[in-house]
């Protein structure tokens, strides 16, 4: 900090405060969901039931008081010495704070160091030899860390000048200008703006460019021409990472702020095999994203954020391809506060493109044969992607919650999931019972291929997935581990019961069957009672589809009244959503439509039990749900929403495609319950999803499991062609299963979810192998291998 002491009269009093709170802002960023579980904790201890019951009850105003005064209480105890506990007993906590202080006192040091020694070479370079004056403003925090914490910076003087600080050598930069000359020589202007700037080696001072506005209207239509032209230089260098924020609009000059990127080396993907890939390098869907304009990233490309939502990362798009003010998208030119779209200028954009690339393409061979044209780019170090950055990003954000800050070892161990891509080995641990990714699911499966071989390791390996239900049953010490699991379908003993139960018949072993019926009888009211999940997946509502089938598996009207209280139970767990009576969604801001964890689930479950039970309750809960549910369909999409939240992007919608969320699950809902409600509107949703899922794409990404990928859509398919006695439908799901056996061989492996690459084995019923095994079983012999997507 002596530095810092040393030059602070180069900032204003404003100047300082600014570059304090950006601090304090990065802190926040990453450390305030800490402080917020350290005052949840607050809010318990003090009163402990409107905490607990404060999404029921209603907020007035003495509430909002109390919380007020109970927030200013846990501040002045901070402040008076509570802090230091609270550090203490989250030393990660403690690290990174005082390693962040230090970075960041250690680069605005560095930057004013530099400053100094260069002021007067900026002040003629960039200010006409006039003097800048002091730093009224300094933005720190614009870019990604590198080289130990630094980032770039953008200086705001009293005299009006701002400079953009770039700790990092601007060679690329001096070189992409002279490229852009050259080209201008050989007899193109490619129209994209280079700014002033001085490199110093190690770092460099670069002319601020800001989204200036167009001087008329029509300049829209000159600069996505330029935009085009680019586009296809960008092309033929292989440039990867023009993305919205790496491109600004320079009034009708697209301008790159980042060259880092400028010219991609080709390298072997993590997953590379001298065997196979030679012919997944001539996949279509490769070369899509690889080979083609789409990799430059400034055409419209959404790309996933995490699991549950995508966005528009497009160069030449306005911010998620929804904003409309010149404010949020730095990228687009505009004209008086008004966006120039390019969806209204894409003619220009092909013939921007096909201009420069008919002039490449006509002097292709002088500027191969001329070595210096690209000799400018020598001895340039360009940055290798290894990894979409917002991987880092949300690795970053995942270790700094407040569970990560307690213990250095556990904090350790989350950054340690970027090497799971590059691991050979890994350590294996003992799989969980469940259907849905554990040894119920894998032994459906061996079940189901043992009757369609009669192969007898097959039939040992079904048994083997069985024992530990089988010892569990037998000895009350063990009954225990059974009764916590929750009373769902896919994720809990209810998806057991079923795979236990099949598997019997496949097996031919009364043993197993009874020790489903064994399990099936450990379902209580009492553990109903404490059912707050609800859904297919992991809650009472699946449990209702397995007792509806244990009644007719094993005759015993004892499960029809199991059936029943779960049934009840998610009537009173509903609340008012717009007038209407719907199930909740701990991870959602509103009810979700889908099989696994929504509407279709809900009402499915309700539609068959109403004729066991004839309560009319179910009947009407079941067709209000299914009312929300079609409010939501998508023509554009020809799908629903799938309305689960992320912390970062609130206001996403995204759509899925599988069973859990999405067309095909909603579909197989809507077919399977024909025999309980059939009207017109039904047989629509039946032939919406089956459009959805003949017409949907498929991507060289896209996972094959059945739960949310393409076997989803397979197992739909061949339902719909059998119950509409439609063989069409057949004949589609044989293809759609045709084309990820081919993408498998292409690629050594099939595709899941959370890794594409293959490096981890995923041996899971939904989630994994063995329930694209089971779906093609089904493909052979659908009329005795029963759907597992649907219990009953």
């Amino acid at each position: 900090m002596i530095y810092i002491e040393n030059h602070l009269s180069f900032f204003t009093v404003k100047a300082l405060n600014s570059s304090l709170v950006q601090l304090i802002q990065e802190f926040n960023k990453y450390f305030s969901s800490s402080l917020i579980a350290e005052f949840d904790l607050m809010r318990y201890r003090e009163n402990p039931i409107p905490f607990i019951l404060g999404f029921i009850l209603k907020e007035n105003s003495t509430n909002s008081v109390k919380e007020d005064l109970l927030y200013n209480q846990f501040c002045d105890e901070l402040l008076n010495g509570a802090w230091k506990d609270f550090i203490i007993r989250r030393p990660v906590f403690a690290r990174l704070v005082i390693t962040i202080i230090k970075t960041w006192s250690q680069n605005i040091s560095e930057f004013l160091n530099r400053l100094v020694l260069d002021l007067d070479e900026i002040n003629i370079k960039f200010n006409k030899g006039e003097q800048a004056g002091k730093i009224s403003n300094l933005e720190t925090f614009l870019s990604d860390r590198h080289n130990g914490g630094r980032t770039v910076m953008r200086a705001t003087f009293e005299s009006g000048l701002q400079l953009i600080y770039k700790p990092r050598s601007l060679k690329i930069d001096k070189a992409w200008e002279t490229f852009l000359s050259n080209l201008k020589i050989k007899g193109i202007d490619i129209g994209v703006h280079t700014p002033v700037l001085i490199d110093k080696g190690d770092y460099g001072w670069v002319e601020a460019i800001d989204n200036i506005s167009l001087k008329d209207p029509k300049d829209a239509q000159t600069f996505y021409f330029r935009s085009g032209m680019l586009l296809c230089l960008a092309y033929i260098l292989g440039s990867n990472d023009l993305h919205e924020e790496n491109v600004i609009a320079y009034g009708a000059n697209p301008a790159i702020i980042d060259l880092e990127t400028i010219i991609k080396a080709e390298v072997k993907p993590f997953d590379y095999d001298e065997g196979k890939n030679h012919i997944i390098i001539n996949d279509i869907s490769y070369r899509f994203w690889t080979k083609s304009v789409i990799n430059t990233m400034l055409l419209p490309v959404w790309l996933p954020v995490n699991q549950q939502l995508l966005r528009d990362y497009g160069g030449l798009t306005p911010s998620d391809n929804v904003f409309t003010t010149a404010k949020s998208s730095y990228n687009c030119p505009h004209y008086q506060g008004k966006i120039a779209n390019v969806k209204d200028y894409t003619d220009k954009v092909e013939e921007g493109f096909k201009y420069a690339y008919e002039f490449f393409l006509y002097n292709r061979k002088e500027i191969l044969e001329d070595k210096s044209f690209f000799e400018v780019f020598k001895n340039c170090e360009f940055r290798l992607l290894a990894r979409n950055s917002q991987v880092y990003g949300d690795i970053l954000q995942h270790i700094c919650s407040p569970s990560f800050l307690y213990d250095g070892a556990k904090f350790s161990s989350g950054v340690e999931g970027l090497c799971s891509a590059f691991l050979r080995h890994a350590t294996l641990k003992r799989l969980p019972l469940l259907l849905y990714n554990g040894k119920s699911g894998l032994g459906l499966f061996f079940s189901a291929l043992f009757y369609k071989t009669h192969i007898e390791k097959y039939r040992k390996l079904a048994k083997g997935c069985f024992q530990d239900f089988l010892a569990m049953i037998n000895k009350d010490s063990l009954r225990g581990t059974l009764r916590h699991l929750s009373l769902g379908y896919a994720s809990g003993i209810c998806g057991c019961i079923h795979s236990l139960i099949l598997s019997s018949h496949f097996l031919e072993s009364p043993e197993i069957k009874n020790a489903a019926f064994e399990m099936a009888s450990m379902i209580t009211e009492e553990s109903i009672e404490k059912d707050e999940v609800l859904d297919v997946i992991s809650g009472a509502c699946g449990s209702i589809l397995t007792m509806l089938y244990c009644m007719e598996e094993f005759s015993d009207k004892s499960f029809i009244e199991i059936a029943k209280k779960c049934g009840e139970h998610l009537l009173k767990k509903r609340i008012i959503f717009k007038d209407k009576k719907l199930w909740p969604a701990h991870f959602a801001t509103q009810p979700l439509a889908g099989f696994g964890h929504g509407s279709s689930g809900y009402a499915y479950a309700l539609l068959k039990l109403y004729p066991k039970t004839s309560k009319k309750d179910f009947m009407e809960a079941a067709i209000i749900a299914l009312s929300y549910e079609n409010e939501l369909y998508s023509i554009k999409n020809l799908n629903w929403p799938d309305f689960r939240k992320h912390s970062e992007k609130k206001n996403d919608v995204q759509f899925m495609g599988g069973w859990c969320s999405g067309a095909p699950g909603i579909g197989l809902s809507r077919l399977f319950g024909l025999d309980c409600l059939d009207n017109e509107q039904i047989r629509k949703d039946i032939n919406n999803a089956i459009d959805f899922s003949i017409n949907c794409p498929i991507s060289y990404d896209m996972p094959d499991h059945i739960c949310c990928g393409i076997c989803s859509r397979i197992e739909l398919l061949l339902e719909a062609g059998n119950r509409l006695n439609k063989p069409k439908l057949i004949e589609e799901a044989i293809h759609l299963s045709s084309i990820i056996i081919r993408r498998a061989k292409e690629k050594g492996h099939y595709t899941f979810s959370g890794d594409t690459s293959g490096a981890v084995f995923s041996p899971g019923l939904f989630s994994g192998t063995a329930g694209v095994g089971y779906t093609l079983l089904r493909l052979l012999d659908y009329k005795n291998i029963p759907s597992v997507l649907m219990p009953v």
